[in-house]
This record gives structure tokens, C-alpha cells and sequence, in this order.
């Protein structure tokens, strides 16, 4: 899992069957103090986190092609939910 910030969304026009319909936003992963922290990841959204907005994202493919119900389906990345606030403790 990672805790990632919306930088936006994403529209295909031609996508797996398993992605029709779902929205797709494109996400920033970012480190404990906010900071950038990878390349840009594409992830299905139900919650319809907003710009700016930071979400728990999780890589988990099983439990992502569980919630799409297609044991095919291509997606990699999946909005667990909309973090509201974070402690970093070491």
C-alpha cells in the first residue's frame, strides 16, 4: 500500500471491459513529508477523491480484481480510501 495525492483523472476511450464506467485518476505517490516519490500511477476510483486530495492506494491484485469482479482485469492500482490525516511515528 501507499499513500499517493490526486493530480487528476484519466478517460479512455477504448479500455478492458472491467474499466468501463469506473473512474480513473491519476495519482501522485508521495513520501511521509508530502514529497513526490515515484512516477505518476493510474488507479480506479469509487470514492471520487478530489484534486489534491491524499488516498490510500493499494497494489494488491487479488483483492483489486475482486472489487472490479474480473479475475482478468489489467488494473494495477485501486483508491482504498481518502486519508483525512497522517502521523508519521518512528
Amino acid at each position: 500500500m501507499l499513500i499517493a495525492r490526486v493530480d487528476g483523472e484519466a478517460t479512455a476511450t477504448i479500455c478492458h471491459p472491467s474499466l468501463r464506467g469506473r473512474r480513473l485518476a491519476l495519482c501522485q505517490p508521495v513520501d511521509p513529508a508530502g514529497a513526490d516519490d515515484g512516477p505518476v500511477v493510474l488507479a480506479v476510483d469509487t470514492y471520487n477523491a478530489a484534486r489534491g486530495q491524499r488516498v490510500l492506494l493499494t497494489t494488491d491484485g487479488k483483492s483489486i480484481r475482486d472489487r472490479v469482479d474480473d479475475p482478468r482485469s489489467p488494473i494495477r492500482y485501486f483508491v482504498l480510501g481518502i486519508v483525512d490525516d497522517a502521523e508519521v511515528t518512528a
